[in-house]
C-alpha cells in the first residue's frame, strides 16, 4: 500500500512488526537478555480511535534461565493524538506522546517500569539506516532518573520517526550512571505492509564514531554532529568539502561500523584510535570560534588546523618512512615544492569557487586543500623525527668511539 501525506496514519489491517533486544552491555551488568518481536495490528480504525491487537513472542534470559515472553491482547488506542508508533505533529519541538495503557511498559531495568505517556523533545533530525530503506527523521527524546540495585540510573529514551509517515522506525534506551553511558534496548521496524518513500536528506549519522561510542547521544558523537551540522555546514567552503567527504565517507564506514558495534574489543580499539581526532576537532571547533567574525575564514582556518594536526598525528610516520630511504633529499624537496604548489592552487579554486558560486570549483579546492595541507605537515614532522633519530644514532655512535 502506498503512503502519502494524504493518507490516513493508522489504516484498517495496518501491521508493523518490531524487533526487540537488548544489549550485551546490560547483559554484562544485569546477567539479563531480552529478544523478540511485537507485532501490532489496527482495526475498527475511525477518525479518533481504533482497535490494536498487540502480540508478543521471544525470551527473557537472566542468570542463564529462559523465561517465554508470548502474549497477545487487544486494546484500545487513541488515533488523533501524536502516540509512541506514530505522530501526527512531527516536527514540532515538543510533543505530548501517548505510549500506551499502564501495564505495557517494557521493564528495561529488572524491578522497575518507566510510563513514557509524557512531554517529549525534538532534539534532531537524523539519517536511520533500517531493513526497510535510508530514512530522514524526527528523532525525539524523554529522560527519567531512577534508582536501580546498581545505583541512580538516568534513563534516556530516543525515538525515531520517518517524515512521510511520521511510524516510529527505531529506538534505543541509554543507560547512563557514574559518568558511563550505553545502550541498554533497541527497538527496530523490521517489516510494515505499507511502502515506504525512503528520503536521504537530513543529518547523515557519524557512523563510526556511534558505533565505537555505543549511541548517537555519547558526548563523543553529539560534539561531532553537532561541530558539523552547525559550524561547518554553515558556510559554503564546509558544505561542499562535506559533500566530496560524505560520498568518500559512506563508500566504506557502514560496512566497518557494523563491525565495530557487536564486537566489544573492536570498539576499544576504535576508542584509542578515535581519541586523538576528537581532540583535533575540539582544537579546531575553537579555531572556528577565534574566526567567526566571517564564517567562511572560519571555516579555512578551522580546516587548516585539523588537516596540518591529522597529518602529524596519524600520517607523519609515512613522512619517517619516506625520509629514511637514502638519497631521496632532492626528491623531498620537489614533493615539497610540488605539495606548496598544489596548496596555492587550492586557495585560488577556494577562493574562485565562492566568488562566483561554483560548487564544483569549491569541492575540488576544498578538498586539495585538506589533502596538501595534511601531506605537507606529515611530510615535515616526518622529516623533523627522522634528523632528531639521526642525530641521536650518530651521537650515540660518536660516544662509542670515543670510549674506544
Amino acid at each position: 500500500m502506498s503512503v502519502n501525506g494524504q493518507q490516513q496514519i493508522p489504516f484498517n489491517g495496518m501491521t508493523l512488526n518490531y524487533h526487540v533486544e537488548t544489549t550485551n552491555d546490560l547483559k554484562t551488568v544485569t546477567n539479563l537478555e531480552v529478544n523478540g518481536w511485537s507485532n501490532l495490528r489496527f482495526y475498527d480504525v475511525s477518525s479518533s480511535s481504533s482497535k490494536l491487537i498487540v502480540t508478543t513472542s521471544g525470551t527473557l534470559t537472566q542468570n542463564g534461565e529462559v523465561t517465554p515472553l508470548d502474549s497477545n491482547s487487544t486494546i484500545d488506542f487513541p488515533t488523533d493524538q501524536d502516540t509512541l508508533i506514530f505522530l501526527k505533529n512531527g516536527g514540532n519541538a515538543n510533543l505530548g506522546i501517548y505510549a500506551g495503557p499502564s501495564g505495557l511498559i517494557i521493564p528495561y531495568i529488572p524491578g522497575f517500569t518507566v510510563d513514557l505517556t509524557r512531554t517529549w523533545s525534538m532534539i534532531d533530525m537524523p539519517i536511520i539506516n533500517s531493513p526497510l530503506g535510508t530514512f530522514s527523521t524526527y528523532r525525539y527524546r524523554t529522560q527519567e532518573t531512577i534508582p536501580s540495585p546498581y545505583g541512580t540510573v538516568e534513563l534516556t529514551v530516543l525515538a525515531s520517526y520517518d517524515k512521510n509517515t511520521q511510524i516510529l522506525i527505531y529506538g534505543e534506551v541509554v543507560a547512563s550512571m557514574s559518568g558511563f553511558s550505553a545502550i541498554i534496548g533497541k527497538v527496530e521496524l523490521r517489516e510494515a505492509n505499507l511502502e515506504f518513500t525512503p528520503s536521504a536528506t537530513g543529518s547523515p549519522q557519524c557512523v563510526i564514531a556511534t558505533a565505537t561510542y555505543g549511541s548517537e547521544i555519547s558526548p563523543e558523537v553529539q560534539f561531532l554532529r553537532e561541530f558539523r551540522d552547525q559550524d561547518i555546514m554553515d558556510t559554503m567552503a564546509g558544505r561542499e568539502f562535506m559533500t566530496v567527504f560524505h560520498a568518500w565517507y559512506y563508500s566504506f564506514s557502514p560496512n566497518i561500523a557494523s563491525v565495530i558495534a557487536n564486537n566489544p574489543m573492536m570498539q576499544s580499539v576504535f576508542k584509542v584510535i578515535l581519541y586523538p581526532l576528537i581532540g583535533i576537532l575540539h582544537l579546531s571547533a575553537a579555531t572556528y570560534s577565534m574566526f567567526n567574525f566571517n564564517s567562511e575564514i572560519a571555516v579555512m582556518m578551522a580546516g587548516f588546523m585539523a588537516s596540518a594536526l591529522i597529518g602529524v598525528v596519524y600520517f607523519s610516520p609515512i613522512g619517517v618512512l619516506i625520509s629514511s630511504k637514502k638519497r631521496t633529499s632532492n626528491l623531498t624537496n620537489s614533493i615539497y615544492k610540488m605539495l606548496l604548489l598544489v596548496w596555492f592552487g587550492s586557495m585560488i579554486c577556494i577562493v574562485a569557487g565562492e566568488s562566483a558560486s561554483i560548487s564544483s570549483v569549491l569541492m575540488l579546492g576544498t578538498s586539495v586543500f585538506v589533502l596538501s595541507v595534511l601531506s605537507l605537515f606529515a611530510l615535515t614532522v616526518g622529516k623533523i623525527c627522522f634528523t632528531v633519530i639521526e642525530s641521536a644514532r650518530d651521537s650515540k655512535l660518536t660516544n662509542a668511539r670515543a670510549k674506544e
